[in-house]
């Protein structure tokens, strides 16, 4: 389903997106069980998307995008020198959280420094370009999302 693409693609990460919303209150203090989906499934999905990842998260693949001249763009700091098994990792959109709304908007999520107008100001600056994400960008997101509720609900 997934290889084939187009709707059938966006109908899967449509859905893994709806029950990572669904799912939210998991990383609440006090979450009802109830009203989750059990830890049964998220991990079984936390494994499908974990497999889902292995092409483009395999060192000697060529489909990953280097995240440090990101990282060291925002530190100000110097980019290091290129690594071979880092090349995948370019496929993989940092902007992602601050356009996608597969899950939840960003100004759904805590702000630690910034008041709710302040984060609408920052997000209107970095609009997307209109230009949808790739599947490694989704894949890899959801994934990072998905692994955050085990790992916070099991505590």
């Amino acid at each position: 389903m997934l290889t084939a693409g187009g709707r059938a693609r966006e109908a899967v990460l449509d859905w893994v997106g709806a029950v990572l919303k669904h799912n939210v209150a998991r990383t609440m203090m006090q979450a009802n069980r109830q009203k989750t989906s059990s830890d049964g499934f998220m991990l079984n999905l936390t494994s499908v998307l974990l497999q889902l990842c292995v092409p483009f998260m395999d060192p000697s693949s060529p489909k990953v995008h280097d995240f440090h001249s990101f990282v060291h763009t925002l530190t100000l700091s110097p980019p290091p020198t290129p690594n071979n098994h880092l090349q995948k990792v370019n496929m993989i959109e940092p902007s992602y959280l601050l356009t996608s709304t597969r899950f939840g908007t960003p100004l759904d999520d805590t702000k630690l420094a910034a008041t709710s107008e302040e984060a609408k100001h920052y997000l209107a600056e970095r609009k997307s370009d209109g230009k949808p994400p790739g599947f490694i960008t989704e894949c890899f997101f959801l994934t990072l999302k998905c692994m955050s509720f085990i790992i916070i609900f099991s505590n």
